[in-house]
């Protein structure tokens, strides 16, 4: 009895934490509401209950639509051995070979997850008047649930394809996640349509991916097991998804290295103690540094910035397919300036760190040399960027193109001039003419060697 007693708690494990958040929140906001009219000893008016009434299926539904995205993290993230490092190198170690199911739990949807998405659903609308249309309510708020709940989780399931072996599925997910919320607003019944497929494309994805387990997949860096109870198991956790995606980021988008577990000369030097001389990331000095004969870092491919460019335009498509007037507009093009100023800076920085250009800005002057093509063609892909990105949409009522399509167009015009024009990050640093710095750290706390 006890075990089919854990087995239901586990099952509704989700519904009933959103019931103790929700009982938690909501008793004592409505016991307050009415102790505060006792005490004043002022008799509840229609006015009054109807404003309670508004203030609880406000925070109902705001509870449920929360818990459902916080869900779909979860349900990504928890049981994937892509995101949990320990998880994975224990499941290496066994003879799993992707037929059995995981241990800690199926990654992929069920029938546990329409389940609590329903019950989520049948929460916000506590206290709706029950008449014809309450049906029609519930439906809604659960197409709306569902469709909160799969944005984080494709996306995250989508991200750990790219890694092992099914690149081309994450593709279709993370398009067809787009191209969902493109069409939320002018054609909400294709968007539904794109949610029910897509799941069943992610669940074919994973069949594949898991097994060819175990996969070959950078190393992070050291990540501590953490014992204590729940709140360290929490900690872990977050410390591993969040590992997992920024490392993998860094190695797709700026061709940064985390560790490099296959350079016995970098495996010997890690095992020394820190100099303390200010150079906290430095093993063998600034120089050797630059130049050590790590192993090549795994690129990006084309189709990865190709599609990125494709997702931020679909994502501004919302802004072109309705039309929500001039304010909107200009918010819109504030957020394209602001998240393309950003990946620029960042994307150029990674290149340029500890790689200065062979003279100053005033030798260039002093000598002529107002451009050095080996160097300076590192800038054009900012450069063009920022030309598309900035002037298209001030230029695009001369060159007639539709209205409101604008943003769009050049927002993904802007992100594959960043990403595909100039060169890659390794054959620029190995190629152009450039002088080898210290870059991020200090010079104070450099010595000679």
């Amino acid at each position: 009895m006890n075990a089919q007693i854990r087995r239901v708690i586990a099952f509704f494990r989700p519904t009933l934490m959103l019931a103790c958040v929700v009982a938690a929140f909501l008793l004592p906001l409505e016991m307050g509401y009415r102790f505060f009219f006792w005490s004043f000893n002022v008799a509840f008016d229609s006015d009054t209950l109807q404003e309670l009434a508004e203030m609880r299926t406000v925070f109902l539904g705001a509870a449920s639509l929360l818990s459902a995205f916080l869900y779909g993290l979860h349900h990504a993230t928890a049981h994937h051995p892509f995101y949990r490092y320990h998880y994975r190198k224990w499941l290496a170690m066994t003879p799993y070979d992707g037929t059995q199911p995981l241990p800690l739990g199926p990654v992929r949807l069920g029938p546990r997850d329409i389940v609590n998405l329903a019950l989520f659903a049948t929460v916000a609308v506590i206290g709706e008047p029950w008449d014809g249309e309450l049906g029609w309510l519930w439906l809604s708020v659960l197409c709306l649930v569902f469709l909160l709940f799969l944005w984080p989780y494709l996306n995250l399931v989508a991200f750990s394809l790219r890694f092992i072996g099914e690149a081309w599925t994450c593709y279709a997910l993370l398009l067809g996640v787009g191209l969902a919320a493109a069409l939320i607003v002018v054609f909400p019944v294709a968007t539904v349509g794109l949610a029910i497929a897509l799941p069943v494309v992610a669940a074919w994805g994973l069949h594949r991916a898991l097994k060819r387990f175990p996969w070959e997949l950078p190393e992070p860096p050291e990540i501590p097991q953490l014992h204590g109870g729940s709140m360290a198991a929490a900690n872990q956790f977050i410390i591993e998804v969040a590992l997992a995606i920024v490392c993998n980021i860094n190695m797709l988008l700026l061709g940064t290295p985390t560790r490099n577990p296959g350079n016995p000369y970098l495996t010997l030097v890690d095992s020394a103690p820190s100099r303390g001389d200010g150079m906290s990331g430095s093993r063998v000095g600034w120089a050797w540094d630059s130049l050590n004969p790590g192993p090549p870092v795994p690129q990006g491919r084309r189709a990865d910035g190709v599609v990125f460019c494709l997702l931020v335009g679909l994502y501004f498509c919302p802004f072109c397919l309705e039309d929500y007037g001039d304010e909107a507009r200009h918010v819109a093009r504030a957020a394209l300036w602001f998240v393309l100023g950003f990946s620029a800076a960042t994307r150029l920085g990674s290149f340029v760190q500890g790689h200065a250009p062979p003279i100053s800005l005033f030798g260039r002057v002093a000598t002529g040399r107002f451009i050095i093509p080996g160097y300076d063609r590192v800038f054009a892909g900012p450069f063009a960027a920022a030309a598309l990105g900035v002037l298209g949409p001030l230029i695009a009522p001369r060159l007639g193109l539709p209205a409101n399509w604008d943003i769009p167009i050049f927002a993904t015009l802007a992100f594959l001039a960043l990403l595909n024009v100039g060169p890659s990050k390794r054959d620029w640093q190995l190629t152009a003419p450039c002088r080898i710095t210290p870059g991020g750290a200090s010079r104070a706390g450099l010595r000679r060697i």
